[in-house]
Formats: C-alpha cells, sequence, structure tokens
C-alpha cells in the first residue's frame, strides 16, 4: 500500500499533466485559430488588392499632412491621367494634378478638415472643398466624393478617403447636348423671324451681316495682333450685334456681345499684343456667327421653297429689274475705258449723250433711303422693348445714294437710333411729367447739294449733358480741365466719337462700351471721308447730321 507522501506525490504529478494538456489543448486551439485568421486576413487582404486592382475609379487614403498612404485603385493613375506613378507618400495636389490656382486651397482645406472634424458636419465641411469637381492638368474634369475614416474614439479624424472619377466624357456630352438644345431654340427663333420680315430684309441683312465677319476673319488672319486690332474687331462686332437687335436674332446678338466683352478684356489688359488663344477664340467665334448666317439663308430659301432667280424677281415685281452690282461696275469701267479713247474722236453732241449714258448707268448703283425704312422701323420697335421706352421713327426727306456707300450709312444709323433711344429719348412717365408727348419721336432726312449727301437724325429726348462730357473726359480719357476750358460746346461734343467714350455708367445690349460713336466717326470721317456735326439743346432733343461726297 501506498503511503500518504506517496500517493500525494502521484495526484500532484497527475493534476501537472492535466495542467498541461489543457495548456497544450489551448495553445492547440489559438494557434489553429491564429492560422484561420491569418488565412482570413490573407483572403481579406487579397480580396482587398484584387478590388483595388479592378475598381474602375481612382480611391485614395489621406493623412492629416494630405499625402497619399500606401493601398490606392490601380485605375487611380489612368483617371487622373498620371500613368506610371508611385503615389504613396504624395501630396494629394501633385496626385491628382490639381492646378496650381487651387492647389493652395485644396491643402488648406484637409487641414481644415482634420482640426474641425468633430465641430462641424463632415458633409458642411465638404461643401467648402474646393476640389469636389475640376479640371487638372491634364485636361481631365475629375470628380472627387470624400468619407471620413474615424478614430477608434470617434473624436476624431484618422484619414480620409476620397473616390476620383473622370466625368471629362460625360460633362463634354453635356455641354455638346446644350449646344445642340441651344442650335434648337436658336432654329425656332429664325423660324419666326424670317416669317415676320420681309424677304429683302432677311436678304439684305444676311449682306450685310457676312460683309462684317469677312471683314472681321480678314483682320484677325492679317499679321498684326496690337491694340489697334482690338479696336477694328470691337466696331465690328458692336455694329453685328446692334444690326441682329435690329431684327431680334438673339442668338447672334448674343454671340456678338460675348465676343465684345471678351475683346474689352483684351483691352483693359496689360499686354499689348494678343496671345494664341485668344486669336483662335476670337476665330472659333467667327466660325459660329458664320455659321449662324448660313442656317439663316438655308431657313429663309427653306421656308420660300427655294430661293428665287434674278429673273424670278423682276417678273415677280414687273417694274423692278435686278441687276448684279458688280456687272454694273464693270460696265462703269468699260465705259470710262471707252471715253478716254473715244474723247478726241466724238462731237460734243455725241459727248453730250456719253454723259447722259454715264450718269444713266450710274442712277442704276443708287437707292433711296426708304430701302432700310422697314429694318429702322424693327429697329425702333425691339431697342424700345429692351428698355421699355416708345419711339416713333420717320424718314422725312430722302434722297438717291451710291447703294455701297448708303449700306454703310445705314450701319451708322443703327447705332445713332439705338443711342438715340438709350441715350436721349426720355421714359414715357419721363416725357408726361415734363409736357411731352409718351411716345419719343425720331426723325431722318437725307438731303443733296450737289455731290454732297447730308443724312440727319434728329430726337426730341433730353439732349446732351455737356457738363457730363466734360466730367467723364477729365476722369475717364486723361484730359485736364484747363485744356477743356477753351473749348466750345461744339467742340467738346466732337469727343463724343472717341474710342471707348460713354456718357453711360452701365453697359447695356444697346449702349455703354463706347463702340457705336466710334464706329460712326471711323465710317463717315476715316472711310467715306466725310463730317459730323452734333447740334443739341438740353431738354428739347439733339440732331446729328453727317455729310460725306457721292
Amino acid at each position: 500500500m501506498l503511503r500518504n507522501e506517496e500517493k500525494g506525490t502521484i495526484q500532484g504529478g497527475f493534476s501537472v499533466n492535466m495542467a498541461n494538456n489543457k495548456i497544450g489543448q489551448r495553445l492547440d486551439d489559438s494557434l489553429a485559430d491564429l492560422q484561420q485568421k491569418t488565412a482570413e486576413a490573407k483572403e481579406a487582404n487579397k480580396n482587398i488588392e484584387t478590388m483595388l486592382r479592378l475598381l474602375p475609379n481612382g480611391l485614395i487614403s489621406l493623412n492629416a499632412k494630405a499625402e497619399v498612404l500606401p493601398g490606392y485603385s490601380e485605375a487611380t493613375a489612368r483617371v487622373v491621367g498620371n500613368e506610371g506613378s508611385d503615389l504613396v507618400g504624395v501630396s494629394i495636389c501633385e496626385a491628382l494634378k490639381i492646378p496650381a490656382k487651387l492647389a493652395e486651397e485644396s491643402i488648406s482645406w484637409v487641414d481644415l478638415v482634420f482640426d474641425k472634424f468633430d465641430m462641424l458636419p463632415f458633409k458642411d465641411l465638404v461643401d467648402l472643398c474646393p476640389i469636389n469637381e475640376f479640371s487638372n492638368t491634364n485636361a481631365k474634369i475629375l470628380n472627387v466624393s470624400w468619407f471620413p475614416v474615424e478614430s477608434d474614439s470617434g473624436k476624431s479624424l484618422e484619414r480620409l478617403f476620397l473616390v476620383v472619377e473622370d466625368v471629362t466624357h460625360e460633362r463634354e456630352l453635356e455641354v455638346r447636348a446644350a449646344e445642340l438644345r441651344m442650335k434648337h431654340e436658336e432654329n425656332l427663333e429664325l423660324i419666326s423671324q424670317v416669317m415676320n420680315l420681309e424677304a429683302d430684309e432677311v436678304t439684305s441683312f444676311v449682306y450685310d451681316s457676312s460683309s462684317l465677319l469677312a471683314d472681321a476673319r480678314k483682320v484677325v488672319e492679317g499679321d498684326s495682333h496690337d491694340r489697334q486690332f482690338v479696336k477694328e474687331l470691337f466696331r465690328t462686332f458692336h455694329t453685328l450685334k446692334s444690326s441682329s437687335g435690329q431684327f431680334n436674332f438673339k442668338g447672334l446678338q448674343s454671340l456678338a456681345h460675348h465676343i465684345e466683352s471678351h475683346l474689352k478684356a483684351i483691352e483693359e489688359s496689360d499686354d499689348d499684343t494678343l496671345t494664341d488663344k485668344d486669336v483662335e477664340e476670337l476665330e472659333h467665334s467667327i466660325t459660329n456667327a458664320t455659321d449662324y448666317i448660313d442656317r439663316l439663308q438655308q431657313m429663309q430659301i427653306k421656308l420660300g421653297g427655294r430661293e428665287e432667280t434674278i429673273e424670278e424677281k423682276a417678273a415677280r415685281s414687273q417694274a423692278t429689274i435686278m441687276v448684279n452690282l458688280d456687272k454694273i461696275i464693270d460696265l462703269e469701267k468699260q465705259l470710262s475705258n471707252y471715253q478716254a479713247i473715244a474723247r478726241s474722236q466724238l462731237d460734243r453732241y455725241q459727248l453730250a449723250q456719253l454723259g447722259e449714258l454715264e450718269q444713266g448707268i450710274k442712277s442704276l448703283r443708287m437707292i433711296n433711303l426708304a430701302f432700310f425704312k422697314s429694318s429702322l422701323e424693327s429697329l425702333v420697335m425691339n431697342s424700345c422693348d429692351k428698355v421699355n421706352k416708345k419711339v416713333k421713327i420717320a424718314i422725312n426727306k430722302d434722297t438717291d445714294v451710291d447703294v455701297a456707300k448708303l449700306r454703310m450709312v445705314h450701319k451708322t444709323l443703327i447705332h445713332m437710333v439705338n443711342n438715340a433711344i438709350d441715350h436721349g429719348i426720355e421714359l414715357p412717365e419721363d416725357r408726361k411729367a415734363s409736357g411731352k408727348f409718351e411716345e419719343g419721336l425720331i426723325v431722318i432726312n437725307a438731303v443733296r447739294e450737289g455731290n454732297v449727301v447730308h443724312v440727319s437724325i434728329e430726337d426730341d429726348g433730353v439732349g446732351i449733358d455737356t457738363e457730363m462730357v466734360r466730367e467723364k473726359l477729365v476722369k475717364k480719357h486723361g484730359y485736364s480741365e484747363d485744356s477743356l476750358a477753351d473749348m466750345s460746346d461744339t467742340q467738346i461734343h466732337e469727343h463724343l466719337f472717341l474710342p471707348g467714350f460713354s456718357t453711360k455708367e452701365d453697359v447695356t445690349v444697346l449702349s455703354g462700351r463706347g463702340v457705336g460713336m466710334d464706329y460712326v466717326y471711323d465710317t463717315i470721317v476715316e472711310k467715306l471721308h466725310g463730317k459730323i456735326i452734333v447740334d443739341t439743346v438740353r431738354g428739347k432733343g439733339t440732331k446729328v447730321t453727317i455729310s460725306f461726297s457721292d
């Protein structure tokens, strides 16, 4: 029999073995559990790597320094347009190719998010982000979605996740869809206007506008792109805007106004010459405007069935024979050459007959101002609608003028009529309060004195504030008060035709840029070698008379 001591020893040993067995079992279980979790972790890691490889969008995580952390999607570099680069540790600005003008603001925003995460709703912070959607330096339009990863305590931000999507194609499609929608609306507008206008009015508008755009294209394609270049284009597009408003072609008017604003920004910049980008944008705008005119012309043809020939137009109006102007010019040249050769061989009677023939051919080039009456009435109606005024226009005296010169004069009349409506004619309630009829009056007269034609446009508006003109010349055009003190009112009024001069503080669709009257001066004085006289009585109205040889 075992003694008590031996029994105790055996029992103790057994207990130790049992404990060791339990520990071993636990270790085995823990090891097995660890192996299983390791396998699961490997599988999870493999899944994460697969997802990062297969994700179609960029996925990046950032630390508080706005640096990219390990574990970003493979698509990130492709989406951003930054393939072949390792992004780990680089700034978000470099990773996403953020433009310099947004870079500093973007870093500051990340600092703000990490600093104020526990104080402001995350959504409100995201609304402040400057790069939720932006164009990067690789010409990619990126849309960025932000997701916070909180610390274990939930009181601070551990990292930021961002999903980056390339939406360049979608935005281009949206722009294209908007352009198509706008073109559709313009076509409806064109249909409406073409149906409401006389055929000859549309033809005249197409001719004049095409001529303006052809001149603009020549200027843009020329070698000189200095400030004089900008000034010439400014006049051209201001005239195009005015003539478009005359017939209520809103799409073309809006386009011309946009180009005007772009040219104004260039003029006010410090650069003496235009950049290639500026020239390219102007060429694109001219193409768009030309396309508008082409669509207008095609619309006129479609609505009318087909374009009439000269013979058909003559048959429709028996009293009229339509001849191409170039043919008349060629005939004049031929007659002039014949006169030079035959002058010494003809008697006085034959020379007189030849002179009558010359005058007869010249008369074929002549039209009177009434030809534009309908278009001027349309101009007044549309311009009055824009400024809530009532105005009637009338042609009192008329005379025949060379068609080429009268077309040039017609363009100046568009500016002067708009100027009279916007600057001169008062609002109906103001006219009534001053004892005038609510409806203002603009009267145009055209008279001939020998070979000189005088065209005047007179309104019964408020007249020119000569003192305001003096103040504007001092404040905005560099004149001293002393230099203006000795000038008569007539001399002061000559400055109304300075480039950029306007008594308006705000730019409207009718005036305010100081271009219209500059265009009048350039056409009448510089191109037709004529002169302009301004007469005004404060409170009674203004009369502008242009004179030129014909």
